[in-house]
């Protein structure tokens, strides 16, 4: 018995995608467009507002692996679920990709009222972050694959200059059968944690042993901020003026934001090297100056 070859098919917002609207699917002049022909689904400063009636979500692919371009910030509004990659005949790779020259972030926010949700949800498929920031927020489980037990699918690959920044009620990682990070990236947040493949269940546990909601995935190499996304005129600006040792930032997050410390800077005085690995909210990006002034 051979499957029958599946077409692949996608919907954003509640409406599928089709030859006569792919090229506008918002109806926006073009935030969101899709190749018919590669698969490639591109978000250029879009925000996907899922109507609450649609029981879906925001982000929906069936039939073949999906790959979604980011570029600038992106922001998906959802009741229960930001993205389905769903069933396909082979294994597929799913991708989230940054294709802009710089800014290129999805946030995924979750109406979390209604008591369940995952921010991405993977069947029987692999995913991969590259080279953008994918921030997620207010859902039970960020991302949630679901494989088939045969070691081929359950994958997140996080490679290039990617920031993953989750904060779930439940679990940061469910069902993950194994977390690729590139060189120069590293699991941050919660600070001791490791990812364990032995862990049947895939989830990302603390330094003593308890499940996080909360996961930081980013490069520890300072040479590395110019990949972080700028700030957007009209947004929000914090500036801190002076820090004492009751104001300790070292890997610690203040909102949703998480900070650390270098040691160094290029010779300068260790209080000014303020590195901000992620920066997005729904509504603001905070930008936080390193205008520190020294106490001593």
């Amino acid at each position: 018995y051979l499957e029958p070859e599946m077409n692949r098919t996608v919907w954003v917002n509640g409406m599928e995608i089709t030859e006569e609207n792919c090229y506008d699917v918002l109806g926006d002049k073009g935030s969101v467009t899709y190749d018919m022909k590669s698969g490639i689904l591109t978000l250029t400063s879009a925000t996907i507002n899922l109507p609450e009636k649609v029981d879906q979500a925001a982000i929906v692919s069936e039939g073949g692996a999906l790959t979604i371009n980011v570029d600038g910030f992106n922001y998906i509004n959802a009741k229960t679920m930001g993205i389905f990659f769903g069933y396909a005949k082979d294994i597929p790779t799913h991708r989230i990709c940054g294709v802009g020259k710089e800014n290129n972030t999805l946030t995924i926010m979750l109406d979390n009222s209604y008591g369940e949700g995952d921010a991405i949800y993977a069947y029987l498929s692999n995913l991969e972050i590259e080279n953008c920031a994918v921030m997620i927020y207010n859902c039970t489980n960020g991302i949630f694959m679901k494989p088939a037990g045969l070691g081929e699918d359950g994958k997140l690959s996080v490679l290039g200059t990617s920031v993953v920044g989750i904060n779930a009620n439940h679990s940061a990682l469910t069902n993950v059968v194994a977390l690729n990070l590139d060189k120069g990236l590293q699991i941050l947040d919660p600070v001791g944690a490791k990812f364990n493949p032995e862990d049947k269940d895939g989830n990302i546990f603390d330094s003593e042993g308890n499940l996080s909601g909360r996961l930081y995935i980013g490069s520890v190499e300072p040479s590395n901020i110019n990949d972080i996304p700028n700030i957007p005129q009209g947004k929000e600006t914090v500036t801190f003026t002076t820090f004492s040792e009751e104001l300790s930032l070292e890997n610690n997050a203040i909102g949703d934001i998480y900070f650390s410390i270098t040691d160094n800077t290029s010779g300068c005085d260790p209080t000014y090297g303020l590195i901000l690995n992620a920066m997005s909210s729904l509504e603001n990006v905070a930008q936080f100056n390193s205008e520190i002034e020294s106490s001593g």
